[in-house]
């Protein structure tokens, strides 16, 4: 995933990836993320970020790994991503 004109593009795999960590928080919490939206996808990142859950942890640490170093800075900067 990079960010173009302040606007998250993905891979095929990061797509997959945050498809299933959002999946996985529905599952969790029952609370559904709207993907396409990008206010929505920060909250689910934000979410996932400061929850505590290992599962939600550990798919979303399959998330970052397919982010570029540039995007993850920019998500640690809004305070969406306080670990990776």
């Amino acid at each position: 995933m990079r960010l173009v004109d302040d606007k998250f593009i993905f891979s095929q795999s990061g797509v997959y990836r945050l498809q299933q960590l959002a999946n996985q928080v529905h599952s969790t919490t029952g609370v559904r993320h709207r993907l396409s939206n990008q206010d929505s996808l920060l909250r689910l990142l934000d979410f996932s970020s400061h929850c505590s859950d290992n599962i939600i942890q550990t798919y979303l640490v399959a998330f970052t790994s397919e982010l570029d170093t540039e995007v993850i800075n920019d998500l640690k900067e809004r305070g969406v991503l306080v670990h990776h």
